[in-house]
């Protein structure tokens, strides 16, 4: 063994606790980070098949690779938060020995050798972290897959627990490269220190005021106690920078986390209010509708056949996807732009919707109508664009291509053929059981139509076994050509599993980013507790001169008070900046065809700020509770 390493491994023995802190904290990330990957991975299985049940396997990979992107962010910042918190300790185990290696220097040590003592302590610290870590991350996994679980009850695709090898290695290699980095950043410093300013005891080469300013408010208010916290805040800014980062992240964790949570959940009710009375749905698609053998006339025989099933509340409609071109900024759908849908009614409900516009039948009608919910979980109805009755806009036909496999299809283009639809009359206002209309801002109702979707939506008594039902008529009725697809939906089972996606979706947040700012807080304890711990000296020269424990414990808690402060006062608008920014991702997604308040998280703010305030204060007087009561004069000397 090199000296180097000799020299290394004999610090660890020396500083026991903060070695035991470190590699706490190294074992802590190298476990998130395995969690994270298995967890993710199985999310994404889950999750997958969950969605291909219903919506295809196209869209189940979709949402997979969405999940897989989450799980990637989060191991990002848990990598970061990670170097953070292990670069800090090594830092703090620097500036202890920042005077040894001044002492190696002037004796003939090389930049590369005070650089090797540094990250050997790292190596050894992963001999023990990495597998400690891997164990501790499949407990974390496993813990977190019991949770998710039991947040999504009885839906048949819950999480499995697995061990991933390819992740495993994966994490464990990030994991070494992030305990490697985290004590390359401070021996690269200590390195370039010259001998005598190491041997002088000071970690910065740069000159610095021997005597910050305070301001004259802080005096007033906390008398002399808070002068000297503000100056010892200002002198050690290096620890407490660290400590305020780490606190900041867990609040903007939190804070995203339940906004996450908050505006999924909006939207999940605000479906199922939109979708009212239906629990099943029917749809066929063919992307060559003249060449189909299922057609309107067809579409209303197998409505008259399926309205004879015992409980039902059948409706039809036919849509046609086109683009529009040159109309986007007066008719756009929410999250969506340049595109509408013509669509077809069954008669009767068609002569309803005419009676709502005012025109006779054999008009086309435009749906001007979006919905936007309030704060109190009502919808509320608006206009969106002008009136455009009496103008003609013309419609760019999607082109569809089918796949090799004869079976699935894609939009490959907008058609040159335009169609121009001339506009009668127009809907500004919709019934609660027609809300389902306002899913595509601009929509225009025609009397008849070449349809590429036939929708049935259905109110049972047992969707299930109308369902069944359905799907023996249609086949009975048509027979599906290349490329064409029949679709039968429970729509209680899709409440079930979305209700399952958001819980699933709020457990992997608020989980990992608990463990995030646990993370965080070995952090905290560990600069709190060093940083009293070196100042001893400092504590034996105030008492000397007069200062007593309790204004000792006054001044360690203005000094908690203020870092608190400034971690507050950065996290919290942080927090909420992102907490919006995670509400505009939700108010887009394709399963929220409505606008939806943003409301900030007032309970987790509040929460925040009093476990900040709460948790400085008590790892501060914790800390200051093991300062010893030996000889004032031995203290100042040094002497243990």
């Amino acid at each position: 063994m090199s000296l180097t390493a000799k020299l290394a491994l004999q610090q660890l023995r020396i500083s026991h606790k903060r070695t035991a802190m470190t590699l706490f904290g190294t074992v802590l990330a190298v476990g998130m980070l395995v969690a994270i990957g298995g967890y993710g991975a199985s999310g994404a299985n889950a999750v997958s098949n969950m969605i291909a049940e219903i919506y295809g396997e196209a869209e189940g990979e979709g949402w997979a690779s969405v999940i897989q992107s989450f799980a990637v962010f989060f191991g990002i910042i848990v990598a970061a938060t990670a170097i953070i918190v292990v670069s800090n300790a090594f830092r703090v185990s620097v500036g202890e020995r920042i005077r040894q290696f001044g002492i190696l220097k002037s004796v003939g040590a090389s930049k590369k050798q005070i650089r090797a003592t540094v990250i050997y302590e790292g190596i050894f610290l992963s001999l023990i972290g990495l597998p400690a870590g891997f164990v501790a991350g499949l407990i974390m996994q496993y813990i977190a897959t019991i949770i998710t679980n039991a947040l999504m009850g009885n839906v048949p695709n819950q999480l499995p627990f697995g061990i991933y090898p390819n992740l495993v290695a994966i994490s464990l290699a990030g994991a070494f490269a992030v305990v490697l980095f985290s004590a390359w950043l401070p021996a690269r410093k200590a390195a370039k220190i010259s001998a005598i300013n190491a041997i002088k005891g000071s970690f910065n080469t740069k000159a610095k005021p021997k005597n910050p300013k305070t301001l004259r408010i802080i005096n007033n208010i906390f008398g002399f106690e808070g002068v000297l916290a503000t100056k010892q805040l200002k002198r050690n800014r290096r620890y407490f920078r660290a400590t305020v980062i780490s606190l900041c992240i867990s609040i903007v964790l939190i804070l995203a986390s339940g906004s996450l949570r908050t505006h999924m959940g909006v939207i999940l009710d605000g479906r199922m209010a939109q979708m009212g009375d239906m629990n099943a749905a029917i749809q066929f698609f063919t992307p060559f509708p003249e060449a189909s053998e299922m057609n309107f006339i067809s579409a209303m025989e197998i409505t008259r056949i399926l309205s004879e099933f015992t409980d039902v509340d059948l409706g039809l409609h036919a849509t046609k996807s086109y683009s529009l071109l040159g109309s986007d900024a007066a008719l756009r759908a929410h999250g969506l732009s340049d595109l509408t849908n013509l669509i077809v009614f069954e008669p009767e409900l068609y002569a309803r919707l005419a009676h709502l516009a005012n025109v006779p039948i054999g008009s086309n009608i435009i749906v001007n109508v979006a919905l936007e919910m309030d704060s109190a979980g009502n919808f509320i109805q608006h206009n969106p664009f002008g009136d455009r009755t009496g103008e003609v806009i013309m419609l760019y036909p999607f082109e569809y291509t089918l796949g090799a496999n004869g079976e699935s299809y894609s939009i490959t283009g907008i058609m040159n053929d335009p169609q121009g639809i001339e506009i009668h009359g127009q809907i500004t206002h919709l019934p609660d059981d027609m809300l389902l209309l306002a899913d595509f801002t601009g929509n225009i109702i025609v009397p008849e139509l070449y349809a590429t979707n036939y929708f049935w939506q259905i109110a049972a008594a047992d969707p299930a076994s109308f369902l069944e039902h359905a799907e023996y008529v249609v086949n009975q009725q048509v027979t599906l050509h290349r490329g064409e697809i029949l679709v039968t939906l429970n729509v209680l089972d899709e409440l079930v599993m979305s209700v399952a996606f958001v819980d699933f979706m709020s457990a992997f947040t608020f989980i990992f980013s608990g463990m995030i700012a646990l993370l965080g807080l070995t952090n905290v304890i560990s600069t709190i507790a060093t940083s009293i711990q070196m100042r001893s000296k400092e504590f034996a020269v105030l008492s000397s001169v007069g200062m007593d424990r309790k204004g000792i414990r006054r001044m360690l808690g203005l000094e908690s008070l203020l870092s608190s402060t400034r971690a507050l006062l950065i996290g919290l608008p942080i927090g909420i900046i992102t907490a919006y920014l995670v509400y505009m991702g939700v108010d887009t997604l394709p399963f929220a065809p409505f606008t939806i308040p943003f409301n900030i998280p007032w309970l987790l703010v509040v929460a925040c700020s009093v476990g900040v305030f709460a948790i400085t204060y008590m790892i501060m007087l914790f800390s200051a509770a093991g300062l010893k009561n030996g000889n004032i004069m031995e203290s100042i000397r040094g002497v243990e």
